[in-house]
């Protein structure tokens, strides 16, 4: 953790690296430090991993600690905003790895959908994570994923909040 408070960047891959060792109390930590970084210090190559990192269904199935642990990646990924675009793919992932009706897990989906917000109007050029986060205002078995995804489309822009309103006064009926 030390690392994350004092901003070394220059560890962030090593972090990124740690965060797959299989000790928990190493995996807690090395997420943890890689959030505190945050998006100033992290290089492109340790978003990389970060995003491999959470497609890896493995974790989906894990212990509640290693959804903990996702949970931090996927916080820091969607602090990187706009510097991750090219990575909207690992938290589309996330967000819609719920069946429906399935109410587990929804705060790693909530995690993801805020994280799609966090790149603002630049997700609307983002086909695959504009409807992604309808989908999940449509559809997620959790209120929570559903209202954070509707902060999310509201945060792209007053267009797709729009639709995603519509979508969900057609639900409603």
């Amino acid at each position: 953790n030390a690392l994350g408070r004092f901003g070394a960047p220059r560890h962030a891959r090593l972090l990124a690296i740690l965060c797959r060792n299989p000790i928990l109390v190493v995996k807690q930590a090395a997420s943890q430090a890689l959030r505190q970084i945050g998006a100033a210090g992290i290089p492109r190559a340790t978003i990389e991993q970060i995003a491999a990192i959470l497609r890896d269904p493995g974790w989906r199935a894990a212990s509640s600690a290693d959804w903990q642990i996702a949970g931090a990646l996927i916080d820091t990924l969607g602090a990187l905003g706009h510097q991750a675009m090219a990575y909207n793919s690992a938290l589309i992932d996330v967000l819609t790895s719920g069946a429906r009706g399935d109410s587990q897990g929804w705060e790693i989906r909530a995690l993801a959908a805020t994280g799609l917000g966090r790149r603002g109007s630049m997700l609307a050029s983002d086909a695959d994570a504009t409807a992604a986060l309808v989908h999940a205002v449509q559809n997620d078995a959790s209120w929570h994923v559903r209202r954070a995804a509707v902060v999310a489309i509201g945060r792209v822009g007053p267009s797709l909040a729009h639709c995603a309103w519509v979508v969900q006064q057609l639900g409603e009926r």
